[in-house]
């Protein structure tokens, strides 16, 4: 309070700026403050760098000041050196001995993929709320995404609690949104009134438009600056036949696959082609059930395959397991066998009992495999 340890302190910085300046090749160094969880009093900071700064100055050895990126640059510059140029790849990351920053690269993957589909989203949402009379607005779902791209967000590295918050955002940021984009596809396919609605839980295949078996009609919008072709996948009851149409009337070829968990239901699988910056509809119709048209397919025998090929290459595949079994290359004839597993790696608990970097266990920063 008295200033009793200016001396020590001016000493000491002056010391760490002299260190510091050794690895410089001018006499310009950088000191970078901040840091998480850290100067939270910004009073006390401050008054204390002030201080610092004065009484360094004073002593006369360091010219100290505040500075900002476009100060030191222009004063690098002024030095016309020859820089070395960096080309090796500053990742992966690592701050000490096996802690590789590279567990954020896959940390929270159900967030990283929300946040992926939600800049589509958002992207559509500000698209129809420009080209058309929308009700909503796309601020909330803005704003949303733009906190969803803090370091600590889509990185996966925050904890439980917060990613969830996170997501809560999205998903507010997704309901305003879905105002906007239905009564925008309304205004677009003339039919203002025309109230739409979407399926947020395909992903446990939740559709109440489709799983009724009744006549539906899908718009698909895009919104890129390019044509594009899109799988469509939707949920659809088994016992009613399913035959789709594009915006021409033409017939889609439709694919469906039983969904294990759901007897009841299966996927159905057809291609759309969207202009550009702009839509394109499908017409689902449904009609008798299945069992009194056609007989129940045939048990799949012990030992059956199914394949799969592009015109260069065939693989077959186990029916009853979904493992591949052979693939064969179509120009030459040559068939070879393989067989495939799953397998993971055991995290690092950190090694705590030895002494290879005790502590440093595998997280939702650090990939560290044992």
């Amino acid at each position: 309070l008295e200033g009793v340890n200016v001396d020590e302190r001016v000493d000491g910085f002056v010391a760490a700026c002299q260190a510091l300046a050794a690895q410089y090749r001018t006499n310009n160094i950088m000191l970078t403050m901040g840091s998480d969880f850290q100067y939270n009093n910004a009073n006390t900071w401050y008054k204390n760098l002030d201080k610092l700064i004065h009484y360094t100055n004073l002593d006369g050895r360091v010219n100290t000041f505040y500075s900002t990126p476009t100060m030191y640059t222009n004063a690098k510059h002024a030095a016309q050196l020859t820089w070395p140029a960096k080309t090796d790849d500053f990742f992966p990351y690592a701050d000490h001995p096996h802690a590789f920053w590279t567990g954020y690269f896959t940390s929270r993957p159900a967030l990283k993929g929300y946040v992926r589909s939600r800049s589509n989203y958002l992207q559509v949402c500000r698209q129809l709320e420009l080209q058309t009379p929308a009700a909503g607005s796309s601020q909330t779902l803005w704003e949303a995404m733009g906190l969803a791209q803090h370091h600590d967000a889509v990185s996966g590295t925050e904890k439980q609690h917060v990613a969830d918050n996170y997501a809560r955002y999205l998903s507010n940021g997704t309901a305003a949104c879905r105002v906007v984009v239905g009564s925008g596809l309304a205004a677009l396919l003339g039919e203002p009134a025309l109230a739409l609605t979407d399926c947020p839980f395909l992903n446990q295949s939740v559709c109440d438009a489709t799983t009724a078996g009744v006549d539906t009609v899908v718009v698909a919008y895009n919104p890129l600056g390019r044509a594009r072709k899109e799988w469509v996948r939707l949920p659809v009851p088994t016992n009613r036949r399913l035959a789709v149409q594009d915006a021409t009337g033409l017939a889609v070829p439709v694919s469906l696959t039983p969904i294990a968990s759901q007897p009841a239901l299966q996927t159905a699988v057809f291609q759309l082609t969207i202009p550009p910056l702009g839509h394109t509809t499908a017409f689902l119709t449904f009609s008798a059930a299945v069992d009194s048209l056609t007989a129940p397919a045939p048990e799949q025998p012990v030992g059956a395959t199914d394949s799969i090929e592009n015109g260069v290459y065939r693989m077959a595949f186990d029916t009853a397991t979904g493992l591949g079994l052979t693939l064969t290359d179509l120009r030459t004839g040559v068939v070879t066998k393989f067989t495939h597993t799953w397998g993971w790696y055991n995290a690092s608990t950190g090694n705590v009992a030895s002494n290879q970097n005790p502590g440093q266990a595998s997280g939702a920063y650090i990939f560290r495999p044992n």
